[in-house]
């Protein structure tokens, strides 16, 4: 008897832990969709106006400040495994890496529009979105 009420508690117990992974990947999957959208529209945007570097370079800024500080928000959100976290991590070094490359490319390119940037930088994005879709199938499908 207290050995099937004992498994009955485990079975509870995981059932409640799993339920609030799987809001927590639903949670950031919607947070990284939802900034990663804003962010093509802003690179869509910057890249159908064709802007000079320098004024690339600007809109990028803003948009980097503005992802900085969601992703601040979003580091103090419980997610708790430790896959989300270091994604979470790998995200926000991407997105920096991202950022010094279009300041790089902004600053030295001479005298035109860094052309090769804007796909590049629209396919990281893309790939980052997807990679954001498996993760949080995945840990909704435990």
């Amino acid at each position: 008897m207290e050995a099937a009420q004992a498994r009955a508690a485990l079975a509870r117990r995981d059932a409640v832990q799993g339920a609030g992974q799987r809001a927590h990947a639903e949670w950031y999957a919607r947070y990284l969709l939802g900034f990663l959208g804003f962010t093509v529209l802003l690179l869509g945007a910057a890249a159908a106006a064709r802007t000079a570097p320098a004024a690339a370079v600007t809109l990028n800024a803003v948009g980097a400040v503005l992802g900085m500080a969601a992703m601040g928000y979003a580091g103090t959100r419980p997610v708790v495994t430790r896959r989300f976290h270091r994604f979470h991590l790998v995200f926000s070094a991407g997105w920096s890496a991202l950022y010094v490359t279009a300041v790089v490319t902004g600053s030295v390119w001479p005298g035109g529009a860094p052309a090769l940037w804007w796909p590049a930088a629209l396919a990281v994005l893309a790939a980052w979105t997807l990679g954001a879709a498996l993760l949080a199938r995945r840990a909704g499908a435990r």
